[in-house]
């Protein structure tokens, strides 16, 4: 198979298959395993409804005896996708918390030499009370001014005081210093069990923001579903949190 593209970035080497056609404004999707599986959850629903395109891997040393299966197709870990004017930088396994620190940072850079305008996380904050929330509630922490004004006005609420933990933490931080436009969505949702609901309310703001419908209605029919699929992964990525402290989260001046 050709590559038509080939490069190493912070350590890691990203293979295009396929040229990255990305319409303006163009938007870099990143997803991690995290809380609730927030953005695992509801990147895959991106990329299913919207049918977006694996145009590539990631490939890593310390990930190099790993694939993932599909259809009887070995894959790698983490894939790239694209469609319209998104991309996304994904993968649905448990990373260690050295490598996901380390690949948030790459992703910036690869996002800048590829022209994108700004990249966007979809993820959750665990709250202590989610089975008593009846409307979950949205967070956003940007690295721009640009960006805070364009969260808000897409319903999100500004993050005022808190601490963050983990590769999401890492990209703002790094975006912040590299001058480059980030936005991490926040919605509240279990620490431990997948949370369909929150990333479908987390994917009705970031539809906002990008100017794309996204029907949530067959996310919502299938939650059940998806909370039984997703189990095992949620299992893995909670010992992932725990390493790096996730509890920390849980401080309540986060919604001070």
């Amino acid at each position: 198979m050709s590559i038509p593209r080939e490069e190493i970035i912070g350590g890691f080497r990203f293979i295009e298959y396929r040229p990255l056609n990305i319409r303006k404004p163009s938007v870099l999707l990143f997803a991690l395993p995290d809380a609730g599986l927030v953005s695992v959850i509801s990147t895959s629903h991106i990329v299913s409804t919207l049918g977006l395109e694996e145009v590539g891997d990631i490939e890593f040393p310390e990930l190099a005896h790993i694939v993932v299966v599909r259809e009887g197709l070995p894959r790698s870990p983490l894939r790239i996708y694209a469609g319209g004017n998104l991309a996304a930088v994904f993968t649905d396994i448990a990373l260690s918390p050295s490598i996901q620190v380390m690949i948030a940072s790459a992703v910036i850079d690869y996002a800048r030499l590829r022209g994108m305008e700004y990249i966007i996380s979809l993820s959750g904050i665990p709250s202590p009370n989610r089975l008593d929330l009846e409307e979950l509630k949205t967070y956003y922490v940007s690295s721009s001014k640009r960006m805070a004004e364009i969260a808000e006005r897409s319903g999100a609420i500004t993050l005022k005081q808190g601490v963050l933990v983990g590769a999401y933490a890492t990209l703002v931080k790094e975006s912040m210093k590299k001058g480059f436009d980030s936005l991490l969505l926040l919605t509240e949702c279990f620490m431990e069990f997948p949370d369909p609901e929150a990333a479908a309310r987390g994917l009705q703001v970031f539809s906002r923001i990008a100017n794309i419908d996204i029907d949530i209605k067959k996310l919502l029919e299938e939650a059940e579903i998806i909370k039984i699929k997703t189990r095992e992964l949620m299992r893995q990525t909670t010992g992932v949190m725990r390493q790096m402290r996730k509890d920390m989260e849980y401080s309540p001046f986060l919604y001070a």
